[in-house]
C-alpha cells in the first residue's frame, strides 16, 4: 500500500466516549518531507489495517522534521491553550529567568479568573534553569527554539 518514500511512522489507536474506538496513522514522505495523517472519529479505519513499516532512521527524520518544522506554535491542549510542553524557548521581557537563551519549557500552567484576588492570572510556562524550575508568564516566549518531538519518536 504504501512506496518507499510513504511510509507509516506512527499508528495511533484511540477512543472517544462519543464515537468510540478509532485509529488515526501518520505517514511520511522522505522524498517530499512532508507528513501528513489519516484517521479520526469519523473515518472508518479498520483498527489493524495498518503497521508501521518505517526504518528507525525514517521514523528519526520524520520526528526531527516535526520539532524543527512543523512545531511552530507550541502544544495545544484540550482548552487550546499554548503549553510549550517539550519545546525549547528562548525569552523575553522575564525577571524570574534569563532573556534570550535556549530553556528547556517542562511544565504548564492554565491561567484563569482568581476570584481571592479578583484579577485574571495569566498562563505560565515552567522552564528549567540549571536544574531549577521556574515559572513564568507565557506571553514571555520571544521564539521557538525547537518544538517538542512526537510521541511516536
Amino acid at each position: 500500500m504504501n512506496n518507499l518514500n510513504n511510509v507509516v511512522v506512527a499508528v495511533d489507536h484511540k477512543y472517544s466516549e462519543n464515537n468510540g474506538a478509532y485509529t488515526v496513522v501518520t505517514f511520511w514522505d522522505g522524498l517530499t518531507k512532508k507528513l501528513s495523517t489519516i484517521g479520526g472519529p469519523y473515518d472508518l479505519i479498520a483498527h489493524d489495517l495498518y503497521s508501521v513499516d518505517a526504518t528507525q532512521d525514517q521514523i528519526a527524520e520524520a520526528a526531527e522534521h516535526y520539532a524543527t518544522k512543523i512545531y511552530s506554535k507550541g502544544w495545544i491542549d484540550g482548552s487550546g491553550a499554548l503549553t510549550f510542553i517539550g519545546a525549547t524557548v528562548k525569552l523575553k521581557r522575564s525577571r524570574k529567568a534569563p532573556n534570550g537563551v535556549a530553556l528547556l519549557v517542562v511544565d504548564f500552567r492554565k491561567g484563569g479568573y482568581n476570584g481571592f484576588y479578583n484579577q485574571q492570572d495569566p498562563d505560565l510556562i515552567v522552564v528549567d534553569v540549571d536544574g531549577v524550575r521556574v515559572s513564568v508568564s507565557e506571553s514571555c516566549v520571544s521564539e521557538i527554539v525547537k518544538g517538542a518531538y512526537p510521541w511516536w519518536a
